[in-house]
């Protein structure tokens, strides 16, 4: 069964050798003839007009950020069809070239040549230029293309910047304080008085309707907690942590920490879901101001549970051998009841700031709230940071003399991020609200991130080595384990850079890079760039390193086969 395995790869690799030689000059010239005959030449004047186009749309202001999303789509598909193109036209060069060297050496002034040779002579010098004129078109509808990439990329970034760098009146002046500060007060007093005000100006029926209601949801949410309870138990129960195990793998507490999660997040999510349904069909009360406040408050109360029990998940202070990040108990009891701390403090002022928003309130009070949202988020952060640090050891603090000690860099990296968050807050007290809660959304997304990140790291390294642990491997391929563990080490030499790009990508994108545009370059340069007068292809020489140590890999195979 091995050798049949062996001798199917090494057909496949002979196939793709004699499918790469059959790519002769002439079989090359035959492909391109007939690439000529089914494709039309591509249109650079249809091109050149299109691309005109999109520059005079840019150029005219009249533009957004937004909007240019669909015009880079028309971009690269224009330079996905000028590449085919060139790349075409150059094949088409080459091998005219190779014919035009066939025919050997030019004659000098005043020679002649064969009246048929000298024919060939001038049709092939035609058709290479003709292709050396469409390769110069392609050439430079690109650098038009990067141009007006370049116009999309300052049109975002000055769109961003009017945007984050807009400022408002500072809080700090003692009228704008004040105004502020009843603002709020008003706001809240209409908020507690809404349940009041709504039941008063109701009609006797529709009094007695919501009477009559309140009992049915009041039922209908005592079933669904009795459930959600049994659900959890059980799930709990059968799936979640088990103590009888000693020493449980990432895998086995990856999926105990989805099961648990499952089952924190059914209690609240029952509930207040059965709430929320109740409410949407509830015509009286969903179509007022308390109707409102009702399904905000409803909804943030379910983010912040399932915020918690995420926490709690990921931390787990209570069972350390079933944590899936690498801490101490220390810090894990620390850190959760910061963030769960965290998690209400921001839940409560995202509720008012929606609210605010949903019940078209003035500029006054969504102006408070934005600061004091951002005051709000900036202490969670530090909050956060502080806990992260607070245990340092002694040779920290203090060296032999008694001096205090160099601080460790994780130490002066979070006192870095809380001088910053500091600082940002500061901003939206002197008016730049908007700079100030972009900084700390991003901050605190970007931090997010950076955690999914790192669980789905851990994650897929388990799931690699649970693969590699099948005995399909040893059996039917005969592959021994040393090559396996091989395998996995690549597996996760490479690994970790991809998922890094990917979250580093993630992060400029949150940050309000146009990661679209960069995607896009680093694309064309990694399909090929001209360098002299040289065509350089770094898919290609990638490619090529790949084949030659897989092949390497395949060979060594073989030879441990024919020697056995």
């Amino acid at each position: 069964m091995r050798k049949l395995w062996l001798i199917l790869i090494f057909s496949i690799i002979l196939t793709g050798i004699a499918s790469a030689q059959d790519k002769t000059p002439a079989a090359s010239s035959v492909q391109a003839a007939a690439a000529a005959v089914a494709e039309p030449p591509f249109d650079f004047a249809a091109a050149d007009k299109e691309l005109n186009k999109i520059e005079r749309l840019l150029s005219s202001g009249k533009v957004s950020g937004k909007e240019t999303s669909a015009y880079l789509k028309s971009l690269n598909d224009i330079q996905n069809a000028i590449n085919q193109s060139r790349a075409q036209n150059a094949e088409n060069l080459d091998n005219v070239q190779k014919k035009i060297a066939a025919l050997g050496t030019a004659p000098a002034d005043g020679e002649k040549e064969p009246a048929d040779i000298a024919k060939q002579r001038k049709e092939f010098n035609s058709k290479a230029d003709t292709y050396k004129s469409m390769i110069a078109k392609a050439d430079l509808a690109k650098t038009k293309i990067d141009e007006i990439n370049d116009l999309i990329l300052k049109i975002r970034n000055q769109e961003l910047l009017n945007n984050i760098l807009a400022k408002q009146s500072s809080i700090m002046h003692p009228q704008e304080f004040w105004d502020s500060l009843v603002s709020f007060s008003k706001f809240i007093y209409e908020l507690a008085s809404s349940p009041a005000s709504w039941y008063q100006n109701l009609s006797t029926a529709d009094k007695t309707t919501v009477k009559s209601n309140i009992t049915a949801v009041i039922t209908a949410m005592l079933l669904a907690l009795v459930l959600a309870v049994y659900l959890n138990r059980y799930i709990k129960r059968r799936f979640g942590y088990r103590q009888s195990i000693e020493r449980p793998d990432y895998s086995q507490k990856v999926r105990a920490a989805g099961w648990v999660l499952a089952a924190r997040g059914i209690i609240p999510a029952a509930v207040i879901g059965a709430f929320l349904i109740w409410l949407k069909n509830t015509e009286i009360i969903n179509s007022s101001a308390f109707g409102l406040f009702l399904k905000n408050a409803a909804l943030y109360l379910l983010y912040y549970y399932l915020a918690k029990a995420i926490v709690r998940v990921v931390f787990t202070p209570r069972n350390s051998k079933w944590r899936i990040i690498e801490v101490c108990d220390e810090k894990a009891v620390g850190v959760s009841r910061a963030l769960i701390f965290s998690a209400a403090a921001i839940c409560t002022v995202s509720f008012f700031q929606s609210l605010a928003a949903e019940m078209n309130y003035n500029n006054d009070i969504v102006y408070s709230l934005k600061i004091f949202a951002n005051g709000v988020k900036a202490f969670c952060i530090v909050l956060v940071t502080l806990y992260d640090n607070r245990e340092l050891s002694d040779d920290e603090i203090k060296n032999e003399d008694g001096d205090i000690g160099e601080l460790s860099m994780s130490t002066k990296v979070s006192l870095g991020i809380s001088f910053v968050i500091t600082a940002a807050f500061a901003l939206s007290l002197l008016g730049y609200i908007r700079l100030s809660e972009f900084i700390i959304n991003r901050f605190i997304v970007s931090a997010l991130i950076i955690g999914i990140y790192y669980i789905i790291d851990k994650l897929l390294r388990v799931i690699f080595h649970q693969v590699l642990r099948f005995k399909f491997w040893i059996r039917m391929l005969k592959i021994n384990r040393r090559t396996l563990v091989k395998s996995e080490f690549w597996f996760s030499l490479l690994l970790s850079p991809v998922l890094w790009v990917l979250a580093g990508l993630t992060i400029l994108a949150v940050w309000g890079v146009s990661v679209d545009i960069l995607l896009v370059n680093v694309k064309n340069f990694l399909v090929g760039f001209n360098f002299g007068g040289v065509h350089v292809s770094i898919t290609s020489i990638l490619l090529g390193i790949f084949t030659f140590f897989f092949s390497l890999f395949l060979f060594k195979l073989l030879r441990g086969s024919f020697q056995n």
